[in-house]
């Protein structure tokens, strides 16, 4: 099977006073902060993924992209103009219109926890064709959340009903500031199928800090799935030194992984330490990332 985890990264960006949740809001860097943490995280967790980003041409600019540069991550540049943060974040959603049998969405700025593994590993294994990840405590119908642009998962050939290109999708798009992506996704995804194909097809993973039921049919993601006890060391050892920085409380939280924190993914002997080690390549790296 053919899988991709899709981000994007991009500059300049909006900041949302809203995101109460995230202590990093004002810090312009913020979406760096991870990177090289997160790309450890995914080829041990998910070694058959492909890793791809996509990000607008000023972004090549920044002292740090040629770390990305030197790591197993797809870029892609979109050159399409956009005025609000919404509209780029939109680009995640590329792959499903390209050769992929299954496609997650994930946000750049978060690190996988265990519960957001064991939910990643069951959809791409079984039948369904939409998921998404509600993993925070306002994650549900009443605050707009009934499906996560940052937390869900596609099988392309398996989606009953989607615009013919990502074009005919983006277009389609409105003037929104933000969560313009979730509205967008739950408007195509959810209420432009028939509730006969969400009943068998839209697996809901109430995750971490949210247990409320979803207000659409659905099937919901066993919970004994979510305590499966990793046996594989590495995968262990990733998923332990999450949890003991508190780097992912819930699922798509944002976090800052540099220092400590990374320096300890560091020392797991694998090819992608090696190769982010080699991506360190000069004192600016090095100092932003804490190394």
């Amino acid at each position: 099977m053919k899988t991709v985890l899709s981000y994007c990264l991009f500059d300049p960006f909006n900041i949302h006073a809203h995101r109460t949740w995230d202590e990093h809001n004002l810090d312009k860097t913020r979406y760096w902060f991870n990177i090289p943490a997160l790309y450890v995280a995914n080829k041990i967790l998910y070694p058959d993924y492909e890793m791809k980003m996509f990000h607008n041409d000023s972004l090549k600019q920044n002292p740090l992209f040629k770390m990305l540069e030197n790591l197993d991550i797809t870029l892609q540049q979109i050159d399409i103009p956009f005025d609000n943060t919404s509209e780029p974040m939109m680009w995640r959603l590329i792959p499903i219109w390209e050769d992929y049998d299954c496609v997650f969405l994930r946000d750049i700025d978060s690190i996988p926890n265990r519960q957001e593994y064991h939910s990643t590993k069951y959809f791409e294994k079984n039948k369904y064709a939409i998921q998404t990840l509600r993993s925070h405590e306002n994650h549900y119908h009443e605050m707009g959340c009934d499906i996560l642009g940052g937390l869900c998962g596609f099988k392309p050939d398996k989606i009953q009903y989607k615009p013919n290109s990502f074009k005919e999708y983006y277009d389609t798009k409105m003037d929104m500031p933000w969560a313009q992506d979730q509205l967008m996704l739950s408007k195509t995804f959810i209420h432009d199928q028939s509730p006969l194909f969400l009943e068998t097809n839209f697996l809901d993973c109430p995750i971490d800090n949210q247990s409320r039921k979803a207000p659409f049919p659905h099937t919901v993601i066993p919970h004994s799935v979510l305590n499966t006890k990793e046996s594989d060391l590495q995968k262990q050892m990733v998923l332990s030194i999450i949890e003991k920085y508190s780097l992912a409380d819930w699922a798509g939280q944002p976090c800052d992984a540099r220092g400590s924190a990374l320096s300890e993914l560091l020392k797991i002997e694998c090819e992608a330490t090696d190769q982010v080690k080699t991506a360190f390549n000069n004192d600016v790296i090095k100092q932003f990332y804490g190394v």
